[in-house]
């Protein structure tokens, strides 16, 4: 036992500095909140493949007409429907172990936000009776995510307090003043997210589960 008192001691110590003099111990602390996302993101894929483009433009178009009349009909806002970029490439085949073109691929992609998910299943539904369509990118959001991500840093504030108090009892003493704080997350980008997804198995519901808003620090406390 006294072994380990001195490793630990010892291990303590490493986080321990001296800085202009004074000791100092650093710690990294963490906090989280998990909080039911109210939104969905995603993209939907338009792809069409044919000789002719204009024919191509012609049936994306449709499908785009069809698309947003379907998300209007399910209640989304037709701000949430952005970003319908679109790009034209050659379509090639092999044959023979010879490529050969066949004429041009179009794809479309439209971004969509959704901010009710409790019928997204059926929404989703909707728009695959459309035909030849993809989603992707599937995200959950979190209208109120700086809000949470603030009640997070003070978790993490409190969890190196915390740590720095067991630390230094290791070695008999206690943390002081604050002498640096750094945040690791700036509150300018998007807090880190964890996300999980669960249906119930119902086609006319849909369980986003949670996510997690994570705020992360480093702080120096001065010790004697």
């Amino acid at each position: 036992m006294k072994l380990l008192r001195i490793l630990t001691i010892v291990w303590l110590a490493a986080f321990c500095s001296a800085a202009n003099g004074q000791n100092i111990i650093q710690v990294v602390g963490s906090g989280q909140m998990n909080v039911q996302p109210d939104g969905l993101e995603f993209s939907i894929h338009i792809r069409e493949r044919g000789p002719l483009v204009s024919k191509l433009f012609a049936s994306a178009n449709q499908k785009t007409t069809l698309i947003v009349n379907t998300l209007q009909k399910q209640k989304v806002n037709p701000k949430d429907i952005q970003s319908m970029q679109m790009r034209v490439t050659p379509w090639f085949v092999y044959e023979n172990q010879t490529r050969q073109q066949r004429g041009f691929e179009l794809s479309r992609q439209i971004q969509v936000t959704v901010r009710n998910t409790e019928k997204v299943a059926v929404l989703f539904d909707e728009v695959f009776r459309i035909g030849n369509l993809e989603i992707t990118d599937i995200s959950l959001l979190v209208s109120q995510q700086e809000n949470y991500y603030r009640e997070a840093l003070v978790k993490a504030l409190d969890d190196a307090k915390t740590k720095a108090t067991l630390m230094a009892a290791q070695l008999d003493t206690k943390p002081g003043k604050v002498v640096s704080l750094i945040e690791l997350n700036s509150q300018n980008t998007v807090p880190e997210m964890r996300t999980m997804m669960r249906s119930s198995g119902g086609s006319e519901s849909f369980l986003p589960g949670e996510v997690t808003v994570t705020a992360v620090i480093e702080v120096q406390f001065a010790i004697d």
